[in-house]
């Protein structure tokens, strides 16, 4: 890559990163999502940070956001990087099927009909 192409990609990644902060610092759940993510996929930041991403994915479900409820769901009820809690992940599973997350209604229905089979 271009030198200062890749320059002008880190500078505008920066801007957008500090853009996306202010945001989620001043209470916007999609942003606090967004952050989130970021921080679990490491880009742009650069480094994955599981408890940043626990920290800002906890803010936006609290808010009732219900894509940070489910993805919190999951990291709890795999144990990803926290300690396992399934109590934890059924209760952010059931908030996000609440608000018609599809990912989480689908979760319940799968776990509800294996329940009913076995």
């Amino acid at each position: 890559m271009d030198d200062a192409f890749e320059r002008m990609a880190l500078r505008m990644h920066g801007e957008v990163l500090k853009n996306l902060r202010e945001a989620a610092e001043q209470g916007d759940a999609k942003a606090q999502y967004g952050l989130g993510w970021m921080y679990f996929k490491d880009d742009p930041i650069g480094t994955q940070d599981y408890a940043e991403v626990i920290k800002w994915w906890r803010k936006a479900a609290e808010q009732g956001y219900a894509k940070a409820q489910y993805h919190l769901s999951v990291m709890y009820g795999s144990g990803t990087r926290v300690t396992q809690d399934l109590d934890e992940a059924a209760k952010w599973r059931h908030k996000a099927a609440e608000q018609g997350d599809e990912d989480a209604q689908s979760d319940l229905d799968l776990l509800s009909f294996l329940t009913e089979a076995a």
